[in-house]
């Protein structure tokens, strides 16, 4: 049995424990488990319950946002047996995944941010997380855009220190993405998100070729 540890895929936790092999009709199927690195935990994991208050960069309106889940759950792939020459046994993994999920509560209460990780287990270093504010509806299909990191970081998305309304924060990452159409179009999408380590989100993003919504964290607590 081997224990694989990987980078954090914008939310997973914890280092997985050892599990069983499994036993097939044809043998045992040994077990891998992939964990999260420590390193990438620091920036994705909330503790649940932690407050953020948000200000919107054109309205000046505030969000109070809550972590109302942050949960890891570790999973068992299970292997399968050879099913004669041509298709061979498949050993089972164990993995993580991590979802969080910011409620707004100022106002009509509402998710103000809900992402999961990917399936990282198959060796991706990165965090990857879909959330509710990167899908998009284009054409009568469902589109979704998620953002990733890893570790270590690449130094053109590091600060040391990053200010952010008067505030300053240690060990900050951007993280980006675009779908890459132009802006005109009416499916582009791009999200810029600003991680502090042991804060969470400290700044985000969020630019559709109708509107841009940038809100500034202005404090936070346990």
């Amino acid at each position: 049995m081997k224990i694989l540890t990987i980078p954090l895929a914008l939310f997973v936790i914890g280092a997985a424990s050892c599990k069983k092999s499994q036993s097939t009709p044809s043998g045992p199927v040994s077990v891998s488990n992939f964990a999260f690195a420590e390193e990438a935990l620091d920036y994705a994991k909330l503790p649940l319950d932690r407050y953020f208050i948000y200000k919107d960069s054109v309205t000046a309106n505030i969000d109070s946002v809550q972590v109302t889940q942050s949960a890891l759950k570790d999973t068992i792939q299970a292997g399968t047996p050879s099913n004669g020459l041509l298709t061979p046994s498949a050993p089972g993994y164990g993995y993580q995944k991590y979802s969080l999920t910011l409620t707004k509560l100022n106002g009509s209460t509402t998710t103000w941010f809900q992402g999961q990780t990917g399936n990282l287990f198959l060796g991706d270093s990165s965090l990857t997380f879909w959330g509710n504010d990167n899908i998009i509806m284009f054409g009568g299909s469902i589109y979704g855009y998620g953002f990733s990191y890893s570790v270590p970081f690449d130094s053109s998305n590091y600060f040391s220190h990053f200010t952010v309304e008067n505030n300053i924060y240690d060990d900050v990452i951007s993280i980006g993405f675009t779908n890459g159409t132009d802006a005109t179009d009416p499916s582009y999408f791009k999200s810029t998100y600003y991680w502090a380590k042991g804060v969470g989100i400290i700044k985000r993003t969020v630019k559709m070729s109708s509107a841009i919504t940038t809100s500034f964290l202005q404090r936070y607590g346990n």
